[in-house]
């Protein structure tokens, strides 16, 4: 049962997209907040409900986004490193190949970001990619007279590595090819992909 609206501060940019920050009240007495918030670009209507009452509506409306971002780390396990069970049956096994699928999306993205910084070598399909779908958000975001949401916008922190990236790494381990020899071997990669 919504019990009122909770006042927040419209003219901060943290909370564009915010329609409404309701309080609420749950059969059992607890007190929820409800969140309403309209993605910029796209229109889309978000429903969120929590029990977190000090943060602006959108931060949590970006926390929650962020969910999604976690969504692909798992699917990057399933679909690009084919880690679709377990290996063990123990707890001990399974335990262990857990921690290290969570170590392996940042040790990832810490070589990628190492051969970026030290091999001049980065996505760039991917990077032209990012820049192309920003550019379409913020022209339909101006289209629909909305204002961006620079929490959703400004941060960029890619969370899937490409197929091709991972194929480049996973062969590169499996023949033990040599540094030089790897990135002679990625440089061309991630110009353009293979079909």
């Amino acid at each position: 049962m919504i019990c009122g609206d909770r006042e927040f501060d419209r003219e901060d940019s943290r909370n564009s997209g915010i329609l409404s920050n309701q309080l609420g009240e749950t059969n059992s007495g607890d007190m929820l907040r409800k969140i309403v918030y309209v993605e910029p670009a796209t229109g889309s209507k978000f429903v969120f409900l929590t029990n977190e009452m000090t943060l602006p509506p959108g931060l949590i409306a970006f926390i929650y986004k962020k969910r999604w971002d976690i969504e692909k780390v798992f699917d990057q396990f399933k679909n690009k490193l084919m880690e679709k069970k377990a290996w063990a049956k123990s707890p001990n096994g399974e335990c262990a190949q857990a921690q290290f699928m969570a170590l392996t999306p940042n040790l990832t993205l810490l070589l990628e970001r190492k051969i970026e910084l030290e091999e001049g070598i980065s996505d760039t399909k991917i990077e032209r990619k990012r820049k192309r779908r920003i550019g379409g958000d913020r022209q339909r975001i101006q289209e629909a007279g909305r204002k961006e949401n620079i929490l959703v916008s400004r941060p960029y922190k890619a969370v899937q590595r490409s197929f091709q990236f991972l194929r480049w790494l996973r062969n590169s381990l499996l023949i033990k090819t040599s540094w030089r020899q790897a990135m002679e071997a990625l440089r061309p990669l991630m110009v353009a992909y293979l079909s």
